[in-house]
């Protein structure tokens, strides 16, 4: 699943340009050991909601409308 988690980390850093690149990283690869039976779908969508939280208030609109 390695090259799944890279795939979805380089999506995410793009997607959430405004978090520092390695907060997005770490928060993929936490996402990842903590569902390492899962499937990269959800692996995603945990790491997306996790990030989300941590934006900016005034960023938060962002990532949903696009």
């Amino acid at each position: 699943m390695e090259r799944e988690v890279a795939a979805i980390a380089e999506r995410l850093v793009e997607e959430f340009s405004g978090l520092p690149w390695h907060v997005v990283v770490d928060t993929v690869c936490d996402c990842a050991g903590e569902c390492q039976e899962a499937n990269p779908f959800f692996v995603e969508q945990a790491a997306r909601a996790t990030l989300v939280r941590q934006r900016q208030p005034e960023d938060r609109g962002t990532a949903l409308s696009g």
